[in-house]
């Protein structure tokens, strides 16, 4: 059940730009604790401006922010950064410093004025390098990391901040298929075991309808449709910002021309799904019915299908031969 107290920031008709240039207006918005919010758009329409705003790094031209109890542009500094954690896709050039170095700097709001280390903010530190498995990294210089360790240590930088909200600025930018994964994985699992509120920009469409909460989807009138991934694929909203061509939302695939011929696949589980992948991809249709009868089957984790067509039936080891054998 849903209550005020889930809720961690919440803008109140918000208007966010430069000087006179509007770039999204009377946005009102809840993130809430324990979700994953991914928030998408074209490039150009404000996703890093509507971070930016809603972080205190940049002033709204209307409108309220509202962080807990408090107001954002009454908040100092360092209230700020006890309460918001922000990533941004800069790689710091501080890369000479070494993975604790960098973690430990998410400690800074809450030392003193000689910026010493406690114990309670070491245990703080080593929760989170635990948490995010960068054991075997923490004495490396960040200039010898990978794209997806960086991106590891940026997190637990901010997670160790301590605040209810991260902000993620296209936190899985330049990372391949696995680490991208990786990261989207760790943040929802941050945002479910630690009751964060999480919200990141991104271009990971296929990801973020699988992963996130909420969408934050930014349209082309200025404002920003905040629902579940579900509902803004089923209304059309998804297709309307993106415009997607040869590539149908709503099965998440990409649309192929088809023959006509059709084929009647029998089968199950993931390898029925890539053979009607492959027959698809060569344009087959795929139904109850059909000249074609092909049958998928599993053992021992190895499989196999047999082809019958035109009254002759022949067993083969591979989708590639069956495709050959089609032909």
């Amino acid at each position: 059940m849903e209550g005020q107290f889930t809720i961690q920031l919440e803008t109140f008709d918000l208007t966010i730009g430069y000087e006179k240039l509007v770039v999204l207006s009377q946005l009102n918005l809840q993130l809430k604790k324990g979700e994953l919010v991914c928030l998408m758009g074209q490039n150009g329409t404000g996703k890093s401006t509507l971070l930016r705003t809603i972080s205190g790094v940049q002033k709204p031209i209307s409108g309220e922010v509202k962080v807990g109890d408090d107001i954002l542009n009454k908040m100092n500094v360092t209230d700020i950064a006890q309460k918001i954690s922000l990533v941004l896709t800069e790689k710091p050039i501080t890369g000479n410093l070494s993975v604790f170095e960098i973690i430990s700097m998410g400690r800074y709001p809450y030392l003193g004025w000689n910026v010493k280390l406690a114990s309670a903010d070491k245990e703080i530190i080593e929760r989170a390098v635990e948490q995010i498995n960068l054991t075997d990294l923490l004495h490396k210089k960040l200039y010898t990391l990978s794209d997806g360790q960086l991106q590891k240590v940026m997190i637990a930088r901010a997670l160790v901040q301590e605040g209810e909200i991260m902000l993620l600025d296209e936190p899985t930018a330049h990372l391949d298929l696995n680490n991208r994964v990786e990261i989207m994985y760790l943040l929802r699992k941050l945002a479910k075991d630690m009751n964060k509120a999480i919200l990141i920009a991104t271009h990971e469409l296929d990801l973020a309808l699988q992963m996130a909460d909420k969408l934050w989807l930014l349209d082309n009138n200025k404002r920003v449709l905040d629902s579940i991934p579900e509902d803004l694929v089923l209304n059309g909203s998804l297709d309307t910002v993106f415009g997607h061509k040869g590539y149908d939302l709503k099965t998440g695939r990409v649309a192929h021309e088809m023959s006509g011929e059709m084929i009647k696949l029998i089968g199950d589980g993931h390898g029925y799904l890539w053979t009607k992948n492959a027959l698809e991809r060569k344009g087959y249709n795929i139904g109850n019915k059909g000249t074609i009868e092909i049958k998928v089957q599993e053992l021992k984790e190895k499989f196999s299908w047999t082809l019958k067509k035109n009254g002759n039936i022949k067993n083969v080891s591979t989708i590639e031969n069956l495709l050959h054998s089609i032909d």
